[in-house]
């Protein structure tokens, strides 16, 4: 954060490769991540819903958290460093696009039971899927309001968005946040 502060208020420009590479790497590794959650999620221990829902909600949020960053960027070939030396760039659309079809898909998952809790090892909320479900739509009314300057429908998506909203926070200590987190010890809300 303090890089792109210096480089905000130009203390140093573009030609300083460090203003590039410690947040570049460290979203691309965190979207990695979250998809090697998914997959085990999935496949491994294919009874882990929430906690495959959880992680859904954080590649969406890195995802949008990247993208918004850099605009377009690589994204489909990114996260297969063996296959994919120089991925291709993506439109920050399809981007957006997959965000919100990450959201869909933690909404079906935080909907099923999990046969193995996550429970504290979830630092935001030890795997309420209730308060990771309002998460859900927070983020899909703050990135649909996001969006609404290239909206064809700009009704419907004011609609829908007030629709996110009703889903979900509703006192301020319910937002997805790490009440504190140390070397030495973290404590969640909830």
């Amino acid at each position: 954060a303090g890089q792109m502060y210096d480089y905000d208020t130009r203390v140093t420009g573009p030609e300083d490769p460090s203003n590039y590479m410690n947040n570049w790497s460290t979203g691309y590794s965190m979207l990695t991540y979250c998809l090697d959650a998914i997959d085990k999620a999935t496949n491994e221990y294919a009874d882990n819903y929430v906690t495959r829902g959880i992680a859904e909600v954080m590649l969406a949020y890195n995802l949008a958290l990247a993208t918004d960053l850099y605009g377009d960027m690589p994204w489909t070939e990114a996260c297969n460093y063996i296959e994919y030396m120089q991925p291709k760039l993506d439109k920050q659309e399809d981007i957006y696009k997959d965000v919100f079809k990450y959201l869909d898909l933690a909404l079906e998952a935080l909907q099923q039971t999990d046969l193995d809790p996550i429970g504290s090892s979830d630092l935001i909320y030890n795997g309420y899927k209730k308060l990771w479900t309002k998460a859900v739509y927070a983020l899909k009314a703050r990135y649909t309001m996001r969006l609404l300057n290239r909206s064809t429908d700009t009704t419907g998506d004011l609609n829908k968005i007030l629709d996110y909203i009703s889903k979900s926070f509703i006192p301020a200590d319910e937002e997805m946040k790490f009440a504190k987190y140390d070397r030495n010890s973290y404590t969640t809300l909830y």
